[in-house]
């Protein structure tokens, strides 16, 4: 029965070629963004659900709760934190804890590979679902110097030998590990990402004056724990929560506590950050999928729309075929059918689409998808649903609507479209072109933030710097090279200075130090540290606003504290010059000396996050990897050669980039780029199907006015007034779109905006432009197809039945 039924209905379908092609294109572009949207969401939803009993397996991550402050998530804990646990509670059936990353250097052939490696215990592999092909995973990590390497790694360092039981030299420390086994490489969707583990009694027999059962605020170490079948996740979070109290307190006003996270959320939805792997953005895949869902259901709109506006075609059609015998649910099955075969047709189409728009796809969502990937067992479940929801669920509506015309009144002629039939569709007009003047409402805005973040004042020498990142030097001999290479540079004619630094804009500092005025403990903050020499605030460039810049000839200045304005606020100074002379204090020693100068307001991060209370001090020259040269603009291409050439002779072996801090500071507007990127792809597809539907209700209103387009000619009417008469209603339908998306979209647009700490304001010129551009386009369609009604032959209008 279902072969006659689908010949008849491609016979159907060929005797209206355009319609068929229209259709077929709109729901092959909705389809295929459907199937690549399907691959996005199917890779960050699924992430860690490989471990074999994820659904009880858990991260432990901290609150830290400062004084007066709200709590923040960190996702480490103190180092006693997981034996403490795995005595303790008997909920626990295994318990892992690790301490990374960490990147040794391993020389091979010349070259110095740094590779990922983590510390950690015997536990790892079973905790949280990870092979191990060779070894035995309860000894592997047990012992002190032991190390486990990946298969891509063991095959990169010992290529075809089996590594198993051989030394492994690691020149962080100069000594000889043993390779006690080769682990699979970790699974893509797994948000532990590592290329080589070594035993977590390693990094203790490495620092012998380390003790670690007494390291609570020392927040070093990722726990993961597996509970006991049948145990209550709740009920053990609320006894977790007490460990921090009951084993530590708290510390200068600040308190801990352990909080449970599902080893599932830890990919897309926790707060509290991932230091051993990729972290995914739940907001970014509800973005995808709620525009994947826009541009099919316009797809489908413009199907139904399409199907009736061609109604009155198929009218007589339906009339024969009921005198002839055929019952009302034949027509719906046949018309069904016809609905099924053009989605089928649509479908193929938009294989074909997905695969040509992977690398566009895999660009705007920064992934890495292979056709392959469209070939995999579910994806034919997805095509086969997608078939059936698209097919039958869009074609209901026309199927119901053809087959329920009167034999009668059609066969006689007098067939005409109702008026709940003739809302439906305009509704579904004003639906498509909300949508998609939303989109451009979107694009529009975020365009705008965007260029207002890269056009703001930063408060420092952004194109004038170079920053070359040694941080895979070892500190040692970074620090022993470090004066011939700025010796070196600083007598070029094209370089004005040279500075050494731990952190600089882009780059952060060391977070979170706990900081007060000395003798008063109660006006701790936190506050952001960067280590720098003197030469720092001259080469950035920075404003100082009191006080004086570290001077190299002072010995005394090596023990002084620079801080910015908002440290000097936070610290409950009334005036910059107050804070002049006064020591300040931190419980860690990170920061501590007397304040020597008040530096201006400049923008550390980027324009997503406040300027953070923030102290400059020349500590520890180990902990400054970034080596800063500002040079004259004009002389750019010269300096970096030089630097290239040093480094080449300094630090041979190490792959060391240099990049202009102004582009290194653009990077941490990759995320709105992308953004932007993804609202102006579809939302051009958003208009483009959308206008195939206006297409369609033209066509319609263009057949259902035949007549009277042809008298209106014959007594004198002229072609633009005609266009203008079929053109008006459509403009209705634009504004009372538009009329729909602008509070929606200034509501979406308004909450988006708010999370920038600085942020340009939505004006009513966004939403007039986008108002403009959505009526120009609709115009332009309808206006194609009214011309082309408007200058058809009179006569013919008026003989049309």
């Amino acid at each position: 029965m279902l072969l006659p039924r689908f010949r008849i209905a491609f016979r159907a379908l060929r005797r209206r070629p355009g319609f068929t092609a229209i259709n077929v294109a709109g729901l092959a572009v909705g389809l295929a963004c459907a199937l690549l949207v399907a691959l996005f969401l199917r890779h960050d939803l699924t992430f860690d659900r490989f471990a074999p009993h994820a659904d009880r397996t858990f991260r432990v991550v901290t609150a830290v709760e400062p004084p007066d402050a709200p709590p923040s998530l960190i996702s480490t804990n103190g180092w006693p934190l997981g034996p403490t646990v795995a005595e303790e509670y008997p909920e626990v059936e295994a318990l892992t804890s690790i301490r990374g990353p960490w990147n040794p250097d391993v020389t091979l052939d010349g070259s110095i590979l740094q590779p990922t490696f983590f510390h950690a215990d015997a536990q790892f592999f079973d905790v949280l679902g990870l092979s191990l092909v060779a070894g035995d995973p309860a000894t592997a990590l047990a012992e002190p110097w032991s190390v486990v390497l990946t298969e891509s790694l063991a095959r990169t360092l010992f290529r075809d030998a089996d590594p198993v039981g051989q030394p492994l030299l690691l020149s962080t420390d100069s000594t000889a590990y043993t390779v006690t086994g080769i682990a699979a490489d970790p699974p893509p969707r797994s948000h532990v990402q590592f290329e080589g583990l070594a035993s977590l009694s390693t990094f203790q027999a490495r620092n012998p004056d380390f003790d670690p059962s007494n390291q609570w605020f020392t927040l070093q170490i990722s726990t993961y724990l597996r509970l006991q079948e049948g145990a209550s996740a709740e009920a053990f979070a609320e006894k977790l929560a007490t460990v921090y109290d009951r084993h530590f307190g708290e510390w200068n006003g600040y308190q801990l506590e352990a909080q449970l996270e599902p080893l599932t959320r830890v990919y897309l939805h926790s707060e509290a950050g991932n230091p051993l792997g990729p972290s995914g953005n739940a907001d970014y895949v509800l973005l995808l999928g709620a525009i994947a869902v826009f541009i099919l259901l316009i797809g489908a709109i413009n199907f139904v729309n399409l199907s009736t506006a061609r109604a009155a075609e198929r009218a007589r059609e339906v009339g024969v075929r009921k005198v002839v015998g055929s019952s009302r649910g034949a027509l719906v099955r046949q018309f069904l059918g016809e609905s099924v075969l053009l989605t089928l047709f649509g479908l193929a189409l938009g294989v074909v689409v997905a695969v040509g728009a992977l690398p566009l796809f895999n660009d705007l969502a920064g992934r890495a998808f292979t056709a392959a990937d469209l070939l995999a067992p579910w994806v034919g479940g997805l095509l086969l649903a997608l078939v059936l929801l698209v097919g039958l669920g869009a074609g209901l509506y026309p199927a119901l609507a053809l087959s329920g015309y009167r034999p009668a009144t059609v066969l006689k002629g007098r067939f005409a479209s109702g008026q709940r039939g003739t809302r439906l569709r305009q509704g579904l007009v004003v639906v498509q072109f909300a949508l998609s003047i939303g989109l451009i409402i979107a694009t529009l805005t975020v365009v705008r933030q965007l260029d207002y973040m890269q056009t703001q004042a930063l408060g420092f020498a952004a194109d004038e710097v170079l920053v070359v990142n040694a941080g895979p030097v070892p500190g040692s001999i970074r620090a022993e090279r470090a004066a011939v290479f700025t010796q070196r540079l600083e007598g070029l004619a094209g370089v004005r200075s040279v500075a050494q630094a731990g952190a600089l804009p882009s780059y952060a500092g060391w977070r979170g130090q706990v900081t007060f005025r000395e003798g008063d403990e109660a006006s701790g903050i936190s506050m952001e540290h960067v280590m720098a020499d003197a030469a720092y605030v001259q080469t950035l460039g920075l404003p100082l606003v009191a006080g004086r810049d570290f001077d190299a000839d002072r010995a005394s200045d090596e023990a002084g504290v620079l801080l910015n304005l908002e440290a000097v606020r936070a610290l409950g100074w009334p005036t910059p010059e107050a804070a002049l002379g006064e020591v300040v204090v931190s419980p860690g020693s990170s920061i501590e000396g007397p304040v020597i100068g008040v530096l201006g307001t400049y923008h550390q991060h980027g324009l997503q996050q406040p300027v953070p209370a923030l102290a400059v001090s020349q500590q520890n020259p180990w902990a400054r990897p970034l080596f800063l040269v500002r040079m004259v603009p004009e002389q750019r291409a010269a300096v970096e050669a030089e630097v290239a050439a040093a480094l080449d002779e300094l630090f041979p072996g190490y792959a060391l980039e240099s990049a202009l801090l102004a582009d290194r500071f653009a990077e941490q507007y990759d995320a709105e780029r992308r953004l932007a990127r993804i609202f102006s792809v579809f939302a051009a597809l958003a208009i483009a199907l959308a206008c195939l539907g206006l297409l369609g209700l033209a066509a319609y209103a263009a057949v259902q006015r035949t007549k009277e387009i042809g008298v209106r000619k014959v007594l004198g009417a002229s072609v633009s007034s005609l266009v203008a008469l079929l053109s008006k209603d459509f403009v209705l339908l634009v504004l009372v779109a538009f009329a729909v998306a602008a509070p929606l979209a200034w509501w979406a647009m308004e909450r988006w905006l708010d999370t920038f700490a600085f942020r340009t304001d939505l004006g009513p010129g966004t939403f007039l432009l986008a108002g403009l551009a959505g009526l120009a386009i609709a115009l332009g369609t309808v206006a194609a197809q009214a011309f082309r009604a408007a200058a058809a032959d009179p006569v013919e209008s008026l003989r049309y039945e």
